[in-house]
């Protein structure tokens, strides 16, 4: 599995593969995009709808709780890879090393739990586009606050991936 990887190619049916984002997208206000785009671009408008969607529900999941710029996003893939049940260690070591540069506690077990959430709820739901959102003692005054939003996308011609897109912050 690998993050941050989507090949730019120019799709040979463009019609099949632009019905197939605008389904997926769809459901988290995605704009069109017109046929002919790269699955470049449509997977980066993807990535880009999904933050857009996690910015505004983690403000109204956790009030009060700004995330700043402790927000980042990846792929993994391909999506018939994943396994549930596991934590894809590139997830992990992403939101680690996300954490260590947000100053956010590294010692916990909550990367490896964000990236084992993300890969279970892409099995339960088929790859539909989804969140998950929790919060993490780590403290008795001090807890992580975090988001994820995912869903299964076509990041190459012949290949379905997950892209995420995350955020976390603490609370006192």
């Amino acid at each position: 599995m690998s993050h941050k990887s989507v090949t730019n190619i120019t799709v040979t049916n463009s019609n099949v593969f632009i019905n197939q984002v605008q389904a997926a997208g769809s459901s988290i206000g995605m704009g069109t995009l017109p046929a002919g785009s790269t699955v470049t671009q449509a997977a980066q408008q993807y990535e880009k709808s999904l933050m857009q969607q996690l910015l505004k529900q983690f403000a109204t999941t956790f009030p009060g709780v700004n995330p700043g710029s402790n927000t980042d996003n990846g792929y993994m893939g391909p999506f018939t890879n994943s396994i549930q049940g596991t934590s894809p260690t590139c997830i992990a070591n992403q939101i680690t090393q996300d954490f260590s540069n947000w100053g956010l506690p590294t010692n916990t077990k909550l990367p490896s739990t964000i990236g084992l959430t993300v890969t279970n709820e892409m099995t339960y739901q088929g790859g539909v586009t989804n969140s998950s959102s929790g919060t993490y003692q780590v403290t008795s005054n001090e807890s992580i606050c975090w988001m994820a939003w995912y869903g299964a996308f076509d990041v190459t011609q012949s290949e379905l991936g997950c892209v995420y897109v995350f955020a976390a912050a603490l609370q006192y």
